[in-house]
């Protein structure tokens, strides 16, 4: 694991530093412990950042912290330290998450490994009433312009009709409902998108489709998105910008492209074996309790060797131009302002009607027949 105490202190000087503003989201030293001086860490201090227009997927071993990283950058949970920053601008710090979930909700998505849905709603429906909480000062014109815009992307044209369904009721396919699960959180045109294992349970076709919607939707709207992948495909592998690979803790064994991380373990005398996938090679060296310390070593070697040249690499990037936010910079207006009580009771009551439309019909059936 990374030692808190040095990774601290690295942190508090690279904090210091100013940041370029071609990083479009940036988090330093982000680490979540339990309660309690001796309170167990659950993930170590992790850095990272994101451009815009790029995919970047972590991978790692079942309790590396993947899922506790994207909560704790979201703001879900307590940091212990660290900091996150949208734009250059600050969203918040080591403090409690009640302080800042008002500020960064209109700039982050974050799509939850569990899709929950109202099964009764079509996805017309469900899209609709999430485009009224979210764009509350948009006409009904804007917001069926905004729905048919997202559904475009994400290809849920032909779903809008059909029900999203359940497991005991006939819906949507698995793969249409894990893009109405990331549509929603699309509606709300956020600048930042995080998702948890946005292909989880589908197979290799469906989850082909996913990365490729959503690859699409962030180079042409140039949002940041970061996910984590459960084995993701060579064919899925194609389509990420970057790779970051999490050791158990939150350590950093890798991030670049898939190309570089071949190149990496070859240069440390690990090459992929002809029987084996890239990834698969990547996350045997991982959980392997030999391999895993000298990856670790390798990479924070190589990243401080580095250091000049990213510099360098900021000072090209803040003289080039600033990269156009299209959509999300565009129609800001419509998602910043919050919807107020009594119209967010309306909407939810007008959902929870249609919901019950179904039952309602039943029960004056079974009215009727008793007549």
């Amino acid at each position: 694991e990374l030692g808190t105490s040095t990774a601290a202190i690295e942190l508090d000087v690279d904090a210091q530093k100013p940041r370029s503003s071609a990083v479009l989201f940036e988090w330093d030293g982000v680490s979540v412990q339990l309660p309690g001086a001796d309170g167990k860490v659950l993930l170590a201090p992790h850095s990272g950042q994101l451009d815009a227009g790029e995919l970047v997927c972590i991978l790692g071993p079942s309790g590396a912290g993947k899922t506790t990283l994207l909560s704790a950058i979201f703001g879900d949970k307590d940091l212990a330290q660290g900091s996150v920053h949208l734009a250059g601008e600050p969203l918040f710090a080591s403090h409690r998450r009640s302080s800042r979930r008002r500020h960064i909700a209109a700039d982050l998505g974050y799509v939850r490994q569990k899709d929950i849905f109202i099964e009764e709603l079509t996805v017309r429906e469900t899209l609709t009433f999430t485009a009224r909480l979210r764009m509350p000062e948009a006409s009904q014109v804007q917001i069926e312009e905004r729905v048919a815009a997202v559904v475009k992307d994400m290809g849920l044209e032909n779903t809008l009709g059909t029900t999203i369904g359940s497991t005991m009721k006939r819906g949507i396919s698995g793969g249409e409902l894990k893009r109405v699960n990331i549509a929603t959180e699309l509606l709300g045109m956020p600048k930042v998108l995080l998702l948890d294992e946005p292909t989880s349970g589908l197979d290799s076709t469906y989850a082909l489709q996913v990365v490729s919607k959503l690859r699409a939707y962030v180079r042409s709207n140039g949002v940041g998105c970061l996910c984590t992948l459960h084995q993701p495909s060579e064919r899925i592998v194609a389509l990420l910008d970057r790779i970051v690979l999490m050791l158990p803790g939150g350590g950093i064994a890798f991030s670049g492209t898939p190309t570089a991380l071949a190149a990496h373990l070859g240069s440390l005398g690990l090459p992929t074996p002809n029987d084996s996938s890239l990834l698969d090679h990547s996350m045997s060296l991982l959980c392997d309790e030999a391999h895993a310390p000298t990856l670790q070593a390798a990479w924070a070697a190589g990243k401080a060797a580095g250091k000049a040249a990213d510099t360098a690499a900021d000072t090209a990037a803040e003289a080039a131009p600033q990269q156009t936010m299209s959509v999300a910079v565009a129609s800001g207006t419509l998602r910043r302002a919050r919807l107020s009580f009594g119209r967010t009771v309306c909407v939810l009551a007008r959902r929870q009607t249609k919901q019950s439309r179904s039952k309602l019909l039943k029960f004056d059936e079974v009215a009727l027949n008793i007549l």
